[in-house]
């Protein structure tokens, strides 16, 4: 005679995603904090050194206003992801063969701290302004500045013919990049015939001439004209508003019904039921209908779902006999939902594999209990909030 066998079935109920896209979605859209994004990849910095800087304008020389509103611009930017260069113009004398341009920083990521003390250390000079020939230069640093760019012109625009064709050469940068460079001239003095040079080559870049007397005494005007150029603001958004932002979300349009796993996908829903049978027996015993009906409801009340019963033995008797065992109990399993709730057989499954998916060890009595199982795994079901 056969010894007496206690059988547990584990009902296990999991799946992927069934629901259309958008099903589910509430009518507004979730936001979390506010950020700061790049409207642009990288900047120049040209600053005008030459010999008219040095003319005193409300009580300073401009070159001072420039290294000034230079420092409060440093502090302004936001630190975010730019490549960044400073170059300066002016240094070259009535007829001398000496460098019109220098470049003093960058092109490199855009570092606060560095670049500071550059900009502390350049004064005026007494030279020509070859300002053609320093928005030409600029290009060797703008060349290196991935995507979006900015050039910004410190300068009072007055200047010298024969060095430099200032419209000319932000032509030439305009076909090159396009859209991709944007020129801002900021003024500095009293505005006169050369504020209309600032304009136009702001303009042809779609950039934007600005008063450098109107950044220096109003933090607000330069606060605007960062957040113009550099940076917008954005809310990281949530658009199904199941708590993960949507640039981590690999689910996205989940149901706002479901509770989610870090990556924004819903957790699969796990029911566990356990059933004892007698030796060699597959019949399901009546003090576990109410847990087996819990079950089938859930089944019942989702009629897309499906659900392959796995039936499975420990390794007493002999494997073909084992095969047929959890075969006939997994049938079992699945007549008690077919026949008791109606339940389409088209959507259920039954499959016996034995003792070869073996969980525990089948060399204890109570490793051997739990191989003896059957496992229902139900796709379209998940653990809602």
């Amino acid at each position: 005679m056969m010894k007496k066998w206690s059988f547990w079935v584990a009902i296990l109920v999991c799946g992927t995603l069934l629901a259309s896209p958008g099903a589910g979605l509430a009518a507004d859209v979730c936001k979390g904090p506010m950020y700061q994004t790049e409207k642009i990849k990288g900047f120049e910095l040209l600053v005008d050194l030459s010999k008219s800087t040095g003319i005193f304008f409300l009580g300073k020389q401009l070159w001072e206003d420039e290294i000034q509103l230079l420092r409060k611009l440093n502090a302004t930017i936001p630190g975010l992801d730019y490549q960044a260069a400073l170059r300066t113009f002016g240094y070259r004398t009535e007829f001398n063969t000496a460098q019109e341009t220098k470049l003093l920083w960058g092109p490199m990521k855009y570092d606060r701290a560095a670049l500071g003390p550059v900009m502390g250390g350049i004064e005026a000079t007494q030279s020509l302004t070859p300002l053609g020939y320093g928005i030409a230069a600029s290009d060797a640093e703008l060349a290196k500045m991935p995507g979006r760019k900015a050039l910004l012109i410190f300068s009072d625009f007055e200047w010298s013919p024969h060095f430099g064709d200032p419209m000319g050469a932000a032509k030439a940068l305009n076909e090159k990049y396009g859209a991709d460079l944007a020129i801002y001239t900021i003024f500095f003095g009293e505005p006169t015939a050369s504020f209309k040079l600032a304009e136009d080559l702001a303009k042809m870049t779609g950039g934007k001439t600005y008063k450098a007397s109107d950044l220096l005494k109003d933090q607000a005007s330069l606060d605007a004209m960062v957040m113009e150029i550099f940076y917008g603001q954005s809310y990281r958004l949530d658009s199904d508003c199941d708590g993960v932002y949507d640039e981590d979300d690999k689910c996205p349009d989940t149901p706002r019904i479901f509770k989610v796993n870090a990556v924004g996908c819903p957790l699969p829903l796990t029911v566990r039921l356990e059933i004892e049978f007698d030796t060699d027996k597959s019949d399901i015993r009546p003090q576990y209908h109410d847990r087996m009906t819990q079950v089938a409801q859930y089944l019942v009340n989702n009629p897309s779902t499906q659900a392959v019963i796995e039936g499975h033995t420990d390794s007493v008797a002999t494997p073909e006999y084992n095969l047929k065992l959890s075969q006939r109990r997994a049938d079992a399993v699945l007549d008690y939902f077919a026949d008791k709730f109606k339940i389409d057989k088209d959507r259920l499954r039954a499959v016996g594999y034995g003792e070869t998916r073996p969980i525990a060890s089948n060399d204890t009595e109570d490793g051997r209990q739990k191989n003896r199982r059957v496992m229902v795994v139900i796709s379209g079901g998940y653990k809602k909030k």
